[in-house]
């Protein structure tokens, strides 16, 4: 049976990291072409907005759907029951947010923007509807469905509906009606995919089971998004609609990456994750997938803060030159996200679900503090400090996470020396090609090539027990890979 649930997951982890990449695409690309076209005006106003939908795409997760997740006997009742439960809450919460946009406009984002919130309280419904098929989808490993609905649904939302409207000159509603069009498209198409019916309960056999869980997850939801959205409250409330149209674009573009690949690869880790019934099988998943990050997450983002000028001039024109610095900032705090973010379901497998939300509070009434304290002293400054606030959220989450687990941390050394070889690899590629390549897409793309094949030389040529730790790594997620770098007459991972 393990080695059955092994196959299903990582061919989860396969369809999920395909489509993923596919998405990551459409977006660089979907996001270039608005930027263009709308510039930061349209999207700060866009962005004060989003603040609050934020904060109702964590609500309407009342943990009803995500008991589906963990429960290991399954039945029609529980489904229907979490279903009906999203639905009315979902529908609940979009009468209060449509009657309450221009007060929550006023005293939370300080912009006018009214008019945004009203118009995408109605995706509330939509999101709050398809968490449940897309909770189901995620149990039985189907990231292949799950994936095409992400796909399309984007596809609908910006290209077929945002581009076109804002080539037409319609300014900050162009995005506004694609991230309704794509909430829309999603919810119909995760519940055909699932095959789900709804059928309106609300009876079953143990309630408060629901419930329990349920308020969990929304405090801990509560807590997150104060945690990633104080920042741009901060930006919103004490800085012109400009200013949060490039702090938010910045911060939507170096959130990428993590959002598209952890995206694939942390809901399986939390749906096999609630089937591994031993610690120690949990402890080994959570030290191969630390590994991987320690390997590349560093040396990756790093790469991406020094080019941040050229990928700012690439994407985005020279209407957003201003956003490179705070852009490369954000980019260095990154990899600190990787790890809380594949920390979490070690907490909620492992029975401590309750740390995730607690051991944060502490840090998100520093956060209000130090965001309020560096808030005149501009976006630099406020990157910086959203890095630091990053920095603790991980370092407190990983070591609960290893605790619950009893992870020794000797294991991940090797993993850690080399993540710094290739850390160090990058920054010297950058900084040989300052003065020898013109700034622009030759440069990016010199700069990323180059950085791979020095990467690859130094794992061939470094000491055996650094190299094969790292190729095992590389095993994971490639093994051709990892056989290529052994060589042919050693290629076992």
């Amino acid at each position: 049976m393990r080695t059955d649930l092994s196959k299903k997951s990582l061919s989860a982890v396969k369809w999920g990291a395909s489509s993923t990449v596919l998405r990551f695409g459409l977006q660089i690309t979907a996001q270039a072409i608005l930027a263009r076209l709308l510039g930061p005006q349209a999207y700060g106003v866009f962005g004060a907005g989003l603040i609050i939908m934020a904060l109702t795409s964590l609500l309407t997760d009342i943990g009803f759907s995500w008991n589906l997740l963990r429960k290991v006997d399954l039945s029609e009742s529980d489904i229907q029951f979490a279903l009906t439960g999203q639905i009315l809450f979902g529908v609940l919460l979009s009468i209060l947010l449509y009657v309450g946009a221009d007060f929550l406009a006023l005293h939370l984002t300080g912009e006018p923007v009214g008019w945004v919130i009203r118009l995408l309280a109605f995706s509330v419904i939509f999101n709050a509807a398809a968490s449940t098929p897309s909770i189901l989808l995620s149990r039985a490993l189907n990231y292949r469905d799950l994936g095409k609905s992400q796909l399309v649904s984007y596809v609908a939302g910006y290209f077929v509906v945002g581009v076109p409207m804002a080539w037409a000159d319609c300014g900050a509603s162009s995005l506004v009606v694609a991230w309704l069009v794509q909430s829309l498209v999603r919810c119909w198409m995760v519940f055909r995919l699932c095959r789900l019916r709804w059928l309106p309960t609300f009876k079953h056999e143990a309630p408060r089971t629901f419930f329990a869980d349920g308020l969990l997850v929304f405090f801990t939801n509560i807590v997150n998004w104060c945690a990633f959205n104080l920042d741009r409250v901060t930006v919103s409330r004490w800085m012109p609609s400009q200013a949060l149209g490039i702090y938010n674009v910045s911060a939507n573009l170096a959130g990428t990456p993590n959002a598209v690949l952890l995206g694939a690869i942390q809901p399986v880790f939390m749906a096999t994750g609630a089937r591994l019934q031993h610690v120690a099988s949990l402890r080994a998943a959570y030290t191969a997938i630390l590994r991987a990050a320690l390997l590349f997450a560093p040396a990756f983002y790093l790469g991406l803060a020094l080019g941040s000028q050229d990928l700012v001039h690439l994407l985005y024109g020279e209407k957003w030159v201003d956003a490179a610095p705070v852009l490369a900032i954000l980019f260095l705090g990154m990899p600190f996200f990787v790890f809380w973010s594949l920390s979490t379901p070690v907490l909620w497998n492992s029975g401590k679900s309750h740390q995730e939300a607690l051991l944060q509070l502490p840090i998100l009434i520093l956060a209000g503090l130090l965001y309020f304290v560096v808030s005149d002293a501009g976006l630099i400054a406020l990157a910086w400090a959203a890095d630091l606030v990053l920095f603790l959220r991980a370092t407190v989450i990983l070591t609960a996470a290893s605790r619950s687990v009893a992870l020794d941390w000797r294991e991940l050394l090797p993993a850690f020396w080399m993540g710094l070889a290739f850390l160090l690899v990058a920054a010297f590629v950058h900084w040989a090609l300052t003065g020898m390549v013109v700034p622009g897409v030759s440069r990016l793309m010199a700069s990323g090539i180059l950085t791979l094949l020095a990467c690859v030389a130094l794992l061939k040529s470094l000491p055996h027990r650094l190299s094969r730790d790292a190729i095992e790594t590389i095993g994971h997620v490639s093994h051709r890979a990892a056989c290529w770098l052994q060589g042919r007459a050693h290629a076992k991972v």
